[in-house]
Order: structure tokens, then C-alpha cells, then sequence
């Protein structure tokens, strides 16, 4: 019985240990691989157990984590806990980085990092002293022009000049539609069609994670009917 007695308050005294709110913050949040969809998040973790990363699009978290609440995260942005329309919950664990998926090209994140203690139904937050940072997206914008986009069908050809633009420095690819069913990786390509119409032409330019696609019109007209 003095056994059990004991053994029932040290359990007590250990749960109120490990609930107990961390004293220290996570420090250092810096970003790599940021491209136009997604990038890695990284921190130095702070005395908690375990931690939580909440994201906001278009401006800094406004929305602190309460205690005895978990929260589900979701390392694709918009899927994990919702704080508000644009702040969500995108890790929550014991470890220190996070590749953040689901982003919008062009565009600004914010990060925070929430150290806590707890388990079961009693959860006790840091909610002082959290670290913030934030970055922006990679963009790339996809553009062309056709030297002659009014020919006739006979001898006709086409030639496209790609004009794509990005804030990185990767090499871009790009692929091509005619409308009529061929295609091309090729950077500046000819091309001639063998009927007469009027055909929805696109180039995709992309690099990793970046893509960007723009359409114009070709049109060809037919041989004239001389009676």
C-alpha cells in the first residue's frame, strides 16, 4: 500500500513537471530552398518538449496558441489547424525543420515557433519571447511572341521567340503547344501547319517548383477560291 501511495505522487509530481511552460524559446529561424510552391524551415529548438510552427500568408502571426489545446499541423499550407483565413498550424513535433508545401508563387510568408510542454488534455505554451521571420516566394513569368500570327496555309511558318523572366537564377525549360497537336521543348521554335484555323498557341516555362504558362493565337487562313 505505501508503495502504491508512493508511486501515485510521484507520477503527480512528474506530470507537473513535464506541463510545466518552457522557460527558453526557440531561436534562429532561417529558410533555404525557397522556391515558387514551397521551402524549408529550420530552427534551434528551445527547453520544450515538442513544438508547434504556425504560418501566415500576407502578414506576421497575430493569433498565440492557448494552452491545454492541441494542435493537428499539416506541412502543406492551408491544411493544418486554422487560426484564420490566411494563419494555419504547418508542423507540430519534437524536431527542428520543415519543408512547407501548398505555397503561392510571389508571395510572403510569415513563421513562427511555439515551445510547450504537455501531454494528454494539459498543454502549456511559451507565448513570449517567440521567435518570427518571414520570406518571400520565387516567381516566374511566361511570355512569347510569333513573328507573323496572320499567314496563309500555303508556305506558311512560325516562328516563336520565348521571352520568360524569373527572380531566381535556375535554368528554364520550356515546353511548347501548337494547337494542332505537335509540341516542342525546343527554346525558339518554327512550326507550320498543315490546314488553315485559328490555333490557341502556349508556352510553359518552368524551373523546380516554379511554372508559368501564356497563350496567344495563331491564325491561318485558307487558300483563296478564285472563279
Amino acid at each position: 500500500m505505501r508503495i502504491a501511495v508512493v508511486f501515485f505522487f510521484l507520477t503527480l509530481f512528474s506530470l507537473e513537471v513535464f506541463s510545466q511552460t518552457p522557460t527558453s524559446s526557440a531561436t534562429n529561424v532561417v529558410f533555404s530552398e525557397v522556391l515558387c510552391n514551397r521551402a524549408t524551415v529550420s530552427w534551434t529548438s528551445g527547453n520544450g518538449a515538442a513544438r508547434i510552427v504556425i504560418a501566415r500568408k500576407g502578414s506576421a502571426v497575430s493569433t498565440l496558441p492557448s494552452n491545454n489545446n492541441y494542435y493537428l499541423a499539416k506541412d502543406s499550407f492551408g491544411q493544418g489547424h486554422q487560426f484564420s483565413t490566411t494563419e494555419y498550424v504547418v508542423y507540430n513535433g519534437t524536431g527542428n525543420s520543415i519543408t512547407v508545401k501548398n505555397l503561392e508563387s510571389n508571395t510572403t510568408y510569415y513563421f513562427s515557433v511555439f515551445e510547450y510542454n504537455g501531454s494528454g488534455t494539459v498543454f502549456n505554451y511559451r507565448t513570449t519571447a517567440y521567435p518570427e521571420a518571414s520570406f518571400t516566394t520565387q516567381w516566374i513569368s511566361s511570355d512569347f511572341s510569333i513573328d507573323d500570327p496572320y499567314q496563309c496555309v500555303q508556305g506558311n511558318q512560325s516562328k516563336f521567340t520565348a521571352g520568360a523572366t524569373q527572380s531566381g537564377s535556375e535554368t528554364i525549360s520550356y515546353y511548347w503547344k501548337f494547337g494542332d497537336g505537335n509540341t516542342s521543348t525546343t527554346k525558339d521554335p518554327t512550326h507550320s501547319y498543315t490546314s488553315y484555323g485559328v490555333y490557341s498557341v502556349s508556352l510553359t516555362a518552368s524551373t523546380t517548383g516554379c511554372l508559368d504558362t501564356k497563350t496567344k493565337l495563331d491564325t491561318v487562313a485558307p487558300m483563296p477560291n478564285v472563279q
